[in-house]
């Protein structure tokens, strides 16, 4: 059900009654609504396996019927509040057997005996900024409140006769409802997404069985892994740790410090990782033998490193075939390096040449830099495909995939520029 494709005949109108008559007999439901329709249900049927609740707020969530965990497999909950979480669950419909009172709930904790999917996206209340304004004036806001005399921030462009600005906090109703605060118990959870966390992650997996997760997916604010280690996650295959950041500020070390501990995974069984560091500033790879994720066939990897630490990363990953490498900063080649010639007689000259892969078969660089020119992109991804014999497949991306087809690639035909070059028989271009 899709409140935004059925509102004309009105969800709780039409198709209230209809599934009224028909819940007893469902075992999937995906719900999406700006509203919760009224079931006439306290409580959902307890035969349902795979459930996909997403609302457009929090406040919807609170209309929600409670939920009967033991047979559920697959559980997403969508702008669900971090402090109502797990009072929308039970065990058992039944409250009453016989006239006597069941007791089958373990105080303090929700059990979900059968869940093996879990993906969770956390409500966060939103400000908007008034017509007309920028996330700019804001900075200028937040100094006016710091003293008496404030001073406007070097870097700030805005409006500087603007004094104050309304700011909207949402704050849903669920934040004044008591909650039970039982804590949830997952023996057979193998898959585990979670979004928008707005507390510490390392918090949220306390609960978490994480030696027996096969996949992990998490992306927040850079505050919420704070205090996070990686550890214990035995059995995992595949990774996906993102971060972003409302501040600019002092926020690099904490940045490089996640990088760390996401190439710190040393799960014997992972082949999958992807992530996205949103940092404003360069990013340092940790040294070679922190870099424990030596298993890995793929990686994606979005972070301002610099193109002049992938063949150290490339070293530590021997079984890497896929690659692809996004927002990387670019090395500045040197002055004679600056046309297809000079890129030539360059290579020549230059004294290491010995691979720093012999398994990656695909990269794929994004060269859509700010200010990038042609030859500065050239000349880093020369650099190090030159020194990947077993590639097979580039791919780039913008205009940039063209220019280099027509005038540098048949440089890689000649074995004394790139004697390592052999099996690329492919260029892939996209925008």
């Amino acid at each position: 059900m899709d409140d935004n494709r059925c509102s004309r005949v009105g969800p709780r109108s039409a198709m209230t009654p209809y599934i009224a008559a028909h819940l007893e007999k469902l075992k999937r439901m995906h719900l999406r609504f700006s509203h919760m329709p009224a079931f006439g249900v306290k409580v959902l049927p307890p035969q349902i396996t795979h459930l996909t609740i997403s609302v457009h707020s929090a406040y919807d969530y609170v209309d929600i019927p409670r939920i009967v965990t033991p047979a559920l497999q697959s559980l997403t909950l969508s702008a669900i509040p971090i402090h109502y979480l797990w009072d929308r669950f039970c065990q058992s419909p039944v409250g009453n057997a016989g006239g006597k009172k069941q007791q089958l709930e373990t105080p303090g904790v929700i059990d979900f005996p059968e869940l093996r999917e879990l993906n969770l996206t956390f409500h966060v209340p939103y400000r908007t900024v008034p017509s007309g304004k920028s996330e700019e004036d804001l900075v200028w806001e937040r100094y006016n409140k710091e003293g008496p005399e404030p001073k406007p921030p070097v870097s700030y462009k805005g409006n500087p006769r603007l004094k104050t600005i309304s700011i909207k906090e949402r704050t849903p109703k669920y934040t004044v409802l008591r909650t039970d605060t039982r804590r949830p118990r997952f023996p057979k959870l193998r898959h585990l997404n979670l979004n928008m966390y707005p507390g510490r992650v390392h918090e949220f997996l306390r609960d978490i069985p994480t030696e027996q997760l096969l996949s992990l997916s998490i992306s927040g604010d850079l505050v919420a892994y704070k205090a996070l280690r990686l550890r214990g996650f035995a059995s995992l295959v595949s990774v996906d740790i993102s971060h972003f950041s409302v501040s600019r500020h002092r926020h690099s070390p904490h940045a490089n410090r996640l990088l760390a501990h996401v190439l710190a995974l040393a799960s014997p069984s992972l082949r999958t990782m992807s992530s996205t560091m949103s940092s404003d500033y360069r990013l340092a790879l940790p040294p070679p033998g922190r870099i424990l994720c030596t298993q890995l066939r793929r990686l994606t990897l979005t972070a301002q490193i610099s193109y002049a630490d992938v063949p150290d990363l490339l070293r530590r990953l021997p079984l890497l075939e896929h690659f692809e490498l996004q927002r990387a900063l670019l090395v500045t080649p040197p002055a004679e390096a600056l046309t297809p010639e000079g890129l030539a007689r360059h290579f020549l000259m230059s004294g290491d040449k010995s691979p720093v892969s012999t398994s990656v078969i695909k990269f794929a660089p994004d060269v859509m830099c700010r200010n990038a020119t042609d030859e500065l992109v050239f000349y880093n991804i020369f650099m190090l495909i030159s020194r990947i014999p077993s590639l097979c497949v580039l791919k780039m991306f913008s205009f940039y995939s063209t220019h280099f087809f027509d005038e540098l690639l048949p440089m890689l035909n000649i074995p004394t520029l790139f004697p390592f070059i052999r099996h690329l028989i492919k260029l892939e271009c996209g925008k």
